[in-house]
């Protein structure tokens, strides 16, 4: 229905996209229309025409075979704009510890913090 109370940080923003990333079937269009609620841009486009499936596909199944995760490390917002840094925390094949580290950008429109870019991820 209609927006939350409080207004979400750009963190609260990636940390639902990644959930839908890690837990949702990514073959479902309810699934990436959630998603691209959550993206502007060519993140977007590419969402919305299915393109970029195939790399959250990826990621997902990275992230599942490491027993890993994804946590926000903070952010930076700089007026419209904000950086959140992502730690993807896993286990290699030996069972030793594997730390990643990714920047997603995001923008602020119309009061809603979007994802449009994401740098190592």
């Amino acid at each position: 229905m209609a927006c939350g109370s409080s207004d979400p940080s750009p963190s609260d923003a990636v940390e639902q996209f990644f959930d839908l990333v890690l837990e949702g079937n990514l073959d479902d269009d309810q699934v990436l229309n959630q998603m691209s609620a959550l993206t502007t841009g060519k993140i977007k486009e590419r969402i919305d025409s299915r393109k970029r499936i195939s790399k959250f596909k990826k990621i997902s199944k990275t992230i599942n075979e490491a027993n890993g995760s994804i946590e926000t490390d903070g952010y930076d917002i700089d007026g419209s704009e904000a950086n959140v840094t992502l730690l993807i925390v896993g286990e290699d094949d030996n069972g030793e510890e594997i730390k990643d580290e990714s920047t997603v950008e995001l923008r602020s429109e119309n009061g809603q913090w979007l994802i449009y870019s994401m740098k190592g991820a």
